[in-house]
């Protein structure tokens, strides 16, 4: 979660989901403030903008100046990344508070799915103001182009009078800074690196604008100053600082290292994405030097002092061992060999875009590396950074917490199988939809590094997955695919009303109950009262309203009188009933917000609750407010939805047809052994009779069909063989609910 910095928005003493955990608004700046550029670069305060004139829209970035706009971009690149810092510190506040109050520890998986949807929103965001950039400014296509920009003005400024000097040809500032940016990448690549053009890119420049000799010279001597500068930015190794003794000598006290964006803390200083940026730049000439068949192992203690659990220093290189040594790596075979690189899984660029950058990272090591690339590794470690104190508690629970899901998909589908193998087995939708959410378990597959899996933003994004495609889209096309849902819904609903059975006497039940009290699908409106039952079981079953109505009167025909009791099935006989419409499935952006917002991208009902009419009015139209905005709005979601997100629909799918199967045993088949019944004639039993003598019978507990008191032996098989199983059973992190 991220909490609220701006003592203007209302109210100020919200805390938890009720927070604003998207800081938008910081300290006012006018546009002069930014065009100025001392021997720093940025004034000892970096200015953070009013939202308006960021550049998240193209009609900004088109009127706009471009080293303006570079220095907007990096400072959103720092919002945002302050942001994913914020989420990650929330995970671990609440991790110790857990620990504290012995609370369950397994509630923090919410926490984990809350952050990785945060990010991952904000990966999507970059990759979108990178494209508006790069559409505005197309020679600054690269990062270094840009960093070139905002870094080094003087130098441009030095490059562009050696050319006006010694060219013969005139050159335009965007390529002075095209050259700067290049010779800025050069310098960051290794020297054995095949795309390493250090050794040409001088020659090449004074050869396209004919510099004589002498400028060529100076501009020999302007990059090698800038190698220099450049070494400064990164760590080095001991071999490299043996190496460069005397150079490192000669640097003036005044030239510091790390003072790339000094005042950008998220993306600069200690946690300079340049340095994410070198990184991922050194290890895809590795990858492409690595054929599929070998597995990549880079030598441990090059890229630095390695990463110890609990050290929480801002060195600059305190990560680079790990992302080098424990989490590339694996990401390679992952995205090789892995679920991830064989299988098009649905959804992934609206839950999963970390997957998505990895993936062509890893089958493009040649290509430049983004800025989107760049956010989505730089936000993994800084996810590793604030939760560096519990990482590895964080790393056992979200493994522990994927593992539930499968074990009770199995625990479930063996308690179907006690009593013989079931017609949803042998289902062809079902078994296919099952086998697809099993996949899904390759996804933890013990191949690759837990540092590398299991890291909290890495486990978070599996979580999401798990959670919005697994548990959502595949539970809700399986949890009713056999009408299960529907029919033990109305079943309870029916007890509820007549007073049979309580709340709480069915823990699993009430949950799942609660969870479903507001899908249309169900219900075909609001919940039905007493007298309703029947009509609007068939309307939802799939009958048009005549028909409903014409079923519910033959069931009100069968129980408005006392001669009603003592019926039997036969006399009652079988209707033959055809449906004029398909049944509504259960949709997941019916019952679940936070689905609608993640999946689907809809937030035509999006409502800000955290900021000011006056912040709201002067930041309206900016695409970093909306995405602000919309992150509160899907993180409160998340927050309200956990239990049902937390409930395993698959298993709870299993469970229901047990019950249903159950009950047509008990209450229909236990007298009547003879009787032979599919699905659609054990719903024409459960309407007609059982939802009709709770309907219409003036005793529904003890009203008696083929020698059974309908209500009585519904409830008593309910309560005694399903109020034991505890909702804990089919919920596969433990959601914390206030009261």
């Amino acid at each position: 979660m991220i909490t609220q910095h701006d003592n203007d928005v209302e109210p100020t003493n919200m805390s938890g989901s009720q927070a604003n955990r998207f800081g938008v608004f910081e300290n006012d700046i006018d546009d002069e403030d930014i065009d100025v550029v001392d021997a720093d670069i940025f004034p000892s305060s970096v200015p953070r903008p009013e939202p308006e004139p960021e550049p998240m829209c193209l009609d900004d970035l088109i009127n706009s100046d471009e080293r303006h706009d570079a220095i907007l971009f990096l400072l959103a690149l720092d919002e945002l990344m302050g942001s994913v810092a914020e989420q990650y510190q929330a995970v671990r506040n609440n991790h110790r508070q857990n620990l504290a109050h012995l609370f369950p520890q397994s509630n923090i998986v919410e926490m984990l799915i809350e952050a990785a949807v945060a990010t991952n929103m904000g990966i999507q965001q970059v990759q979108l103001l990178d494209m508006e950039l790069s559409l505005q400014y197309p020679h600054l296509t690269t990062p270094y182009r840009l960093l070139s920009t905002v870094v080094l003005p003087d130098i441009t400024r030095e490059v562009a009078s050696i050319m006006r000097e010694h060219a013969a040809e005139k050159v335009a500032e965007k390529d002075v800074i095209v050259f700067l940016g290049d010779c800025l990448e050069c310098s960051f690549r290794n020297v054995s690196d095949s795309c390493n053009r250090a050794e040409f890119i001088v020659p090449e420049f004074c050869k396209e604008y004919k510099v004589d000799s002498r400028g060529s010279d100076r501009l020999q001597e302007v990059v090698k100053g800038l190698s220099m500068m450049t070494s400064l930015e990164v760590p080095l190794s001991k071999e490299e600082k043996a190496q460069n003794s005397q150079f490192l000598k000669k640097i003036p006290l005044s030239l510091k290292p790390h003072s790339w964006l000094p005042n950008m803390r998220h993306i600069g200083g200690g946690r300079a994405i340049h340095q994410t940026i070198r990184i991922l730049q050194t290890f895809g000439d590795v990858i492409k030097g690595t054929s599929v068949e070998n597995q990549v192992i880079p030598k441990r203690g090059f890229f630095g002092p390695p990463w110890v659990q609990g050290r929480s220093s801002k060195i600059a290189g305190d990560m680079d061992e790990l992302l080098m040594s424990d989490i590339l790596p694996p990401f390679v075979i992952m995205f090789r060999k892995g679920i991830l690189g064989k299988a098009e899984l649905p959804m992934m660029d609206d839950i999963a875009p970390l997957w998505l950058k990895l993936r062509e990272y890893v089958r493009h090591p040649e290509k430049a590396v983004s800025w989107s690339l760049a956010f989505s590794v730089h936000a993994l470690l800084t996810s590793i950074l604030e939760t560096d104190q519990i990482t590895d508690s964080l790393m056992y629970l979200s493994e522990s917490a994927f593992e539930v899901f499968f074990k009770q998909l199995e625990w479930a589908r063996d308690k179907l199988m006690e009593d013989g193998p079931d017609a949803l087995i042998k289902d062809p939708k079902f078994s296919h939809n099952f086998s697809i959410v099993l996949y899904l378990q390759n996804l933890g597959l013990p191949m690759s590094a837990k540092k590398a899996i299991w890291n909290p933003l890495y486990a978070g994004t599996i979580l999401s997955y798990l959670s919005f495609f697994g548990n959502m889209e595949a539970g809700c096309a399986m949890v009713d695919n056999r009408a299960q849902l529907r029919i033990v819904m109305f079943l309870y609903h029916g007890l509820l009303l007549n007073g049979i059975i309580k709340d709480g006497q069915i823990p699993f039940l009430d949950i799942l109950y609660a969870s479903f009290k507001n899908s249309r699908a169900i219900w075909e409106g609001p919940l039905p009262r007493r007298g309703e039952l029947v009509q609007r079981f068939w309307t939802c079953f799939g009958l048009n309203v005549v028909d409903s109505k014409k079923m519910a009167q033959e069931a009100r025909g069968m129980y408005d009188s006392s001669a009603s009791q003592g019926r039997t099935i036969d006399e009652a006989g079988p209707l033959l009933l055809e449906r004029s419409r398909k049944m509504n499935h259960i949709k997941p952006e019916e019952i679940c917000k936070s689905y609608r917002r993640v999946c689907n991208h809809d937030f035509h009902d999006v409502v800000d609750k955290y900021h000011t009419a006056e912040q709201r009015e002067r930041a309206k139209h900016t695409d970093y407010y909306m995405l602000a905005v919309r992150v509160n709005d899907t993180l409160d979601a998340i927050d309200s939805e956990q239990q049902l997100l937390s409930f395993n629909l698959i298993a709870c799918s299993i469970l229901l047809e047990k019950i249903v199967c159950g009950l047509t045993r008990v209450v229909f088949l236990s007298s009547n052994p003879g009787l032979q019944l599919d699905r659609q004639g054990a719903a024409q039993m459960f309407a007609q009779h059982l939802l009709g003598a709770l309907d219409f019978s003036s005793d529904p507990m003890e009203h008696i069909l083929s020698g059974v008191p309908l209500g009585r032996a519904a409830s008593t098989f309910l309560v005694g063989c399903y109020s034991p199983i505890p909702p804990q059973n089919v919920m596969w992190f433990t959601a914390v609910v206030e009261e």
